[in-house]
């Protein structure tokens, strides 16, 4: 019971947080507290692996700062009006199902993420090496394959220490009394996939004015996903087989939500949405060094598209929204 409790919190926690961050809808406040929260960590647990400091150190660490981000989420929804549940107009039943069709579709993939269990070499290292931060206090210094301790950073987790995915993990499995495989697999899996399609029902919001056209596109969204994956390596692939991986969350998450910040910013040129950027890149470093590298290229371009459309005042907010991909992408070349 109290795991299941634990649980629902940290599943909650985001749209708290992104309560206090974001005037939206209630989709809108998980998907943008939850993408802060990874940023927050990131800034958290890079100097904190990089000094070798114990492992629950950072678990402490984390687990105050989303305590307290939480407990001022609640308070404001209690005590002030943000208007995320605010009433809608009402429509036909028809023009809501196409999104019914589409929920259905989505919590099937769900379920089957949640009943099933998809291994692969990458799992070899990521869930190894966040057990042996709970068994051993350590971050990335015990050998993944035969735990076999190092006292240093090599080979691949040089490369962690600035993307510390695993560690992430490793938290929230021991916020929530999980074991890494098992919240992994069984639990975030599925919220990653909500996530997921929370960023690209957004999308739609941005794109499409009426509910039916809305839903259309996030039918069409999940279906693609379920009938083009390709190969192991594909957008589809990573949302449907392995989404618990970093490099996965990348492409199935963030790519998403740049899309939707950079639509926003097509909108309406206004400061927040490069803000967002900044938080996005930040978090985006959290998962890979892919996404360190796509976070860059996206903002970049699209900073060069502002800049060729004679947009120059927005300069030094595209290079503040540049700097997280720039400073840890700098520091894993200097340090390999």
């Amino acid at each position: 019971m109290a795991q299941c409790i634990l649980t629902a919190l940290i599943i909650l926690s985001p749209f708290f947080v992104g309560s206090l961050l974001r005037r939206g809808s209630v989709v809108e406040a998980w998907l943008f507290g939850q993408v802060f929260l990874w940023a927050v960590f990131q800034l958290l647990a890079v100097p904190m692996v990089w000094f070798r400091l114990p492992f629950r150190a950072l678990c402490a660490s984390y687990a105050l700062v989303l305590a307290g981000l939480t407990g001022c989420g609640v308070w404001r929804l209690v005590r002030t009006d943000t208007g995320l549940f605010a009433s809608r107009p009402e429509r036909p039943f028809l023009h809501f199902l196409p999104l019914a069709i589409a929920i259905c579709v989505i919590a099937f993939q769900v379920v089957i993420y949640a009943a099933g269990m998809h291994l692969d070499e990458d799992d070899s290292r990521f869930i190894v090496e966040a057990n042996d931060a709970i068994a051993k206090n350590t971050m990335y210094l015990h050998n993944p394959a035969n735990g076999e301790y190092i006292g240093r950073f090599v080979g691949e987790m040089k490369k962690d220490i600035f993307s510390p995915w695993a560690m992430y993990l490793a938290t929230l499995s021991v916020l929530t009394m999980l074991r890494p495989a098992v919240f992994a697999h069984s639990v975030y899996a599925p919220v990653l996939l909500l996530l997921s399609y929370a960023a690209y029902y957004l999308i739609g919001r941005r794109l499409f004015r009426g509910v039916a056209e809305r839903g259309i596109f996030l039918l069409m969204v999940s279906v693609m996903n379920m009938f083009f994956t390709g190969d192991g390596g594909t957008q589809s692939a990573f949302s449907l087989i392995r989404i618990w991986q970093g490099k996965a969350v990348v492409a199935a998450v963030m790519i998403p939500f740049f899309m939707l910040l950079l639509l926003e910013l097509q909108e309406q040129d206004r400061p927040e949405p490069w803000l967002w950027l900044c938080a996005a890149g930040c978090g985006s470093c959290l998962l890979s060094g892919m996404g360190t590298a796509f976070s860059a290229i996206l903002i970049a371009v699209f900073g060069g598209y502002a800049a060729l459309r004679g947009r120059f005042r927005r300069l030094p907010l595209l290079l503040l929204a540049l700097l997280p991909s720039a400073v840890f992408g700098l520091l894993y070349f200097w340090w390999r």
